[in-house]
């Protein structure tokens, strides 16, 4: 996951976030291709990185034995990988091969690493299902959206006995569609979504999905048959045209205007490999 330069011992910097990282370790030459993420890890403060930001991805298949060669014989930390090794002979949990790797980086203060390490024990102690959903919604927040689909779909195949978190679940599944622009979809899964955990919430982002693809109908049919009265109407209206109105939303038609009245071909190329670029990246698995 080389975002930037690296430093290791002969004195690089790596770039986090913008932020600039001391790396007090060497630097692989072969990196560590991370799976899950679909990106490469090329020192130990990126492995920290990777693994404070993708907390609630983290499974148990993270414990792996390549790791452990990888760090002993790519970053040449013999000691970390034998630890490593032993926590996995003896079938340690994950927040226990995790602990060292975070204390040898540095890359977090010490209170950090440990809210860190609490939080994955913590997960451990979650049902299968809730962890399941916690994995599910990190691939929202990341824009991972196919991958969300993917594992909430797996997790309402498994009947979930609690119809509140199941709600949960297809409320989510709902988010995940309406960001790839599904919007028949996702005003599917909303609707599912408050059958079963009568939030509120989840009826009203129905209906704003039914106003995204156009369809008055089912609309103002769903909200009548819900008991909203016509001024809550009116506010769930006025609501989504303020959102299509917004000063950013203005600047950037009004740049576009420009564009082609201009016929800057060079400038909507770029926009429309952006879009592109962040489309390719939304439907990754």
């Amino acid at each position: 996951m080389q975002t930037g330069a690296s430093e290791g011992k002969n004195g690089k910097m790596t770039d986090k976030m913008s932020e600039l990282i001391l790396c007090r370790q060497m630097l692989a030459a072969l990196p560590y291709y991370m799976e899950e993420a679909a990106i490469n890890i090329y020192s130990l403060e990126e492995l920290s990185y990777y693994i404070g930001e993708h907390l609630y991805l983290m499974e148990e298949g993270f414990m792996n034995a390549e790791l452990c060669t990888w760090i002993d014989k790519e970053l040449g930390l013999k000691e970390l990988a034998e630890e490593l090794r032993g926590i996995l002979k003896r079938r340690g949990t994950l927040a226990e091969f995790i602990a060292p790797i975070l204390r040898e980086s540095y890359y977090f203060s010490p209170a950090e690493t440990q809210q860190i390490v609490a939080a994955l024990a913590q997960q451990e102690n979650r049902s299968a299902y809730e962890r399941g959903k916690l994995k599910a919604d990190r691939y929202v927040v990341s824009h991972r959206y196919v991958s969300a689909i993917y594992e909430y779909h797996r997790l309402l195949d498994q009947k979930e006995q609690d119809e509140t978190l199941a709600g949960n679940v297809w409320h989510n599944l709902g988010k995940a569609y309406a960001g790839l622009f599904l919007f028949r979809e996702a005003a599917f899964c909303f609707k599912s979504a408050y059958e079963q955990n009568q939030n509120p919430e989840s009826l009203k982002e129905c209906l704003y999905a039914c106003r995204c693809m156009q369809d008055e109908e089912q609309f103002y049919e769903l909200a009548t048959e819900s008991g909203f009265l016509d001024t809550e109407i009116e506010e769930l209206n006025r609501q989504m045209e303020e959102w299509s109105q917004s000063e950013e939303l203005e600047r950037f038609g009004e740049e576009l205007d420009t564009w082609f009245e201009q016929n800057d071909t060079e400038a909507i190329g770029r926009q429309l490999m952006s879009w592109r670029t962040e489309y390719r990246k939304n439907v990754r698995l």
